[in-house]
């Protein structure tokens, strides 16, 4: 597949997606009021969760049923594993088309499975997603299960919710606060930060770790930077927001040191 025929599918494939969750959030069974949700509405809402930036103009906790809150997630989801196979496509793409200094950059992004066939390549995303979501998943229908009380369908229906939402870095929450009534509970944050943590580090590098985490010689520069910026930022942006926060009533100031279990 050529660049430019690349480029196209991106966008129509983003296209039909884009239209077929907008319609869907329209009808009836996707809103909790009558008549349904206007398209203007129901077209914000599908392109915030397609583009994961969690925007949103409604609760997602109280104006969505079950069946619109599934639609989101669905988009959610074809937009984190659009970006990371994409973006993974582009990077093969380039490497077998273009010259010796294109051919060096794009082998930053994908040096640990080289221009091997892009099915290939998308079975291994989808695979690296379902491992780590499910992984999360579990944990936190644990919880909700064990120590919130919720019924198995509900906890199982929250816990794949926010493990998609987060591992994707979408922010969306099937809670009016979002998780701000669990900020205290490290057993429902703490797999949720890491989820976070994960998706944001993408599939070449996860995918060389896996391979090649007792040799670190070989990583790809991509791999040796995003890893070393991740924890500097994490802490550095830790740090910053405790000293700014760390005494003021309206956020940290209430909170104790050691969170309650």
């Amino acid at each position: 597949m050529t660049p430019a025929r690349t480029a196209r599918f991106i966008v129509l494939a983003f296209a039909i997606a884009l239209v077929v969750g907008t319609g869907l959030l329209m009808i009836p069974a996707s809103s909790t009021g009558p008549g349904g949700t206007d398209v203007l509405t129901a077209l914000f809402t599908a392109t915030s969760s397609l583009c994961v930036t969690g925007l949103i103009t409604v609760d997602t906790a109280t104006y969505w049923t079950p069946f619109g809150q599934t639609v989101i997630l669905c988009l959610i989801q074809v937009g984190g594993l659009g970006v990371m196979t994409l973006t993974t496509m582009l990077g093969i793409v380039l490497a077998r088309k273009f010259g010796l200094s294109i051919k060096l950059l794009a082998r930053a992004e994908t040096k640990s499975f080289g221009s091997g066939r892009v099915s290939h390549v998308v079975l291994r995303i989808v695979a690296t997603t379902a491992v780590i979501e499910t992984a999360v998943t579990i944990l936190l229908f644990l919880r909700f299960l064990l120590h919130y009380n919720y019924s198995p369908v509900q906890a199982l229906a929250h816990a794949v919710f926010h493990s998609v939402s987060a591992f994707n870095n979408a922010g969306f929450a099937l809670y009016t606060l979002n998780v701000m009534d669990f900020n205290q509970d490290p057993f429902i944050l703490l797999p949720l930060a890491g989820c976070v943590i994960l998706g944001g580090l993408g599939f070449p590098v996860l995918y060389e770790l896996r391979h090649h985490l007792r040799l670190p010689r070989t990583w790809s520069m991509n791999t040796r930077l995003v890893l070393l910026a991740t924890p500097v930022l994490l802490i550095g942006g830790t740090v910053f927001i405790a000293i700014l926060e760390w005494s003021n009533p309206g956020t940290l100031g209430p909170q104790p040191v050691v969170p309650r279990f």
